[in-house]
């Protein structure tokens, strides 16, 4: 059955509208002064004034009606009480220099101000990284979401916000309606209808016993039918929000087996999927490595009578088939050196690759050269060829021979 309603939420507070920036004044166009006199000094000035509070040059009176305007000394007044301070303070030429010089420094800092907006980035460089840490965070709110309707629908937002919230939406209004009818009868105070009283008749599960409840709670009043009418037709939004949502988690819990097989279905199919990526990707790895046996191999093959090499080579395939086989026989820290072996060799086979190169150019020229000179050598002291030894500069060629059975046997 419904639940009573809740509390109503408090109004959303309405915020001022943002005022707008006001936008820089304008700099103020001064008009140089020429070479030559003129024939009314304090016209600058008067052009400047006027620029200063956006009024035009005044117009230069004909020279008969000046004389005919009294002198500065004559009739003067004392400025008003309460007039604009910043009209009268322009009355001579120092005050307006200094208030020439105010306004230039105004300016001045409005330029810097407006240089610094220029030159400020038009995104914050942390956006992006923000906009795809909140991207990630949506999709995985997205999956626990959907987990979360299997485990209890009632719990998922589609069901909140579809169901629940328009059921308690409905109980408040109802109530607030019902709870602003009076209850009149003979004899007595007329009073309100109490939400316990209503919450009472919604709940009943008879509709019978609904409609009698109300027509009993006005009973003796003029208007009781309408009233009791009113409250039924409450009564009955609130239920048509509850049957709705009720409908809502029998329909879920009829379709959630078959949820639940198209969910494994897609369980299976990803896992198959999964296996037979593995086992192609397994087999070209063995293809890869059997080509690289045999288009290197004095690298990864046996070498003939060389028991040295041959061990090493052994227990290098070993470490590595453990390492890339995932083998779970191991404990994590022998994992972890055999992790940082196979890694330091990766990283330094390019190099030892490049040396032995190199070493084996130059052993195949040593023994050219060896080869060359034992075959073109003097004979022996008797006259007769041979592999008697024969000193060259205090080294025979047997030391030579030495010397490269030693760079061989290095390599």
């Amino acid at each position: 059955m419904p639940e009573e309603t809740p509390a109503a939420p408090a109004p959303t507070p309405v915020t001022d509208a943002v005022p707008t920036t006001p936008s820089a004044p304008k700099p103020i166009q001064q008009t140089p002064p020429k070479a030559e006199l003129k024939a009314d000094p304090n016209g600058d000035l008067d052009k400047f004034f006027a620029e200063v509070h956006n009024e035009k040059t005044p117009e230069k009176q004909p020279e008969k009606a000046q004389e005919q305007q009294p002198k500065p000394q004559e009739n003067a007044e004392a400025p008003v009480e309460g007039e604009d301070e910043e009209v009268s303070k322009f009355t001579t030429a120092k005050n307006l220099r200094e208030a020439y010089a105010k306004l230039k420094k105004r300016l001045a800092d409005r330029d810097k101000e407006f240089e610094e907006l220029k030159t400020r980035p038009s995104e914050d460089p942390e956006k992006p990284k923000l906009l795809e840490t909140l991207s990630a965070r949506e999709k995985r709110l997205k999956e626990l979401e959907e987990q979360v309707k299997y485990y209890d629908y009632t719990k998922s937002s589609e069901y909140l916000e579809k169901y629940d919230k328009p059921y308690k939406e409905a109980w408040q209004y109802a109530t607030q309606t019902a709870t602003d009818l009076s209850v009149k009868r003979d004899g007595a105070e007329p009073r309100k209808v109490t939400a316990e009283e209503f919450s009472r008749i919604v709940n009943m599960r008879s509709e019978d016993d609904a409609l009698e409840a109300a027509h009993a709670l006005f009973d003796g009043d003029k208007l009781g039918a309408a009233k009791a009418a009113r409250v039924m037709e409450q009564r009955e939004k609130i239920m048509q929000h509850y049957r709705a949502a009720e409908n809502a988690k029998s329909d879920f819990a009829k379709n959630i087996e078959a949820r639940e097989k198209d969910m494994t279905a897609k369980q299976i199919a990803e896992r198959e999927a999964q296996a037979r990526q593995a086992k192609a990707n397994a087999e070209a790895f063995q293809k890869l490595n059997e080509d690289a046996k045999k288009k290197y191999p004095q690298w990864f093959s046996p070498a003939d009578g060389d028991e040295q090499i041959n061990k090493a080579l052994e227990t290098g395939k070993r470490m590595a088939d453990v390492v890339f086989s995932g083998a779970q026989d191991i404990d994590s820290d022998t994992r972890v050196k055999m992790h940082s072996a196979a890694y330091m060799k990766i990283a330094g086979f390019d190099r030892l690759a490049i040396e032995n190169g190199r070493l084996r150019t130059q052993m195949d020229k040593l023994q050219k050269a060896l080869d060359g000179y034992k075959s073109s050598g003097p004979g022996n002291a008797t006259g007769k060829g041979g592999d008697k030894p024969v000193k060259s500069g205090g080294r025979t060629l047997a030391d030579s021979f030495a010397e490269l059975d030693a760079l061989v046997g290095k390599k």
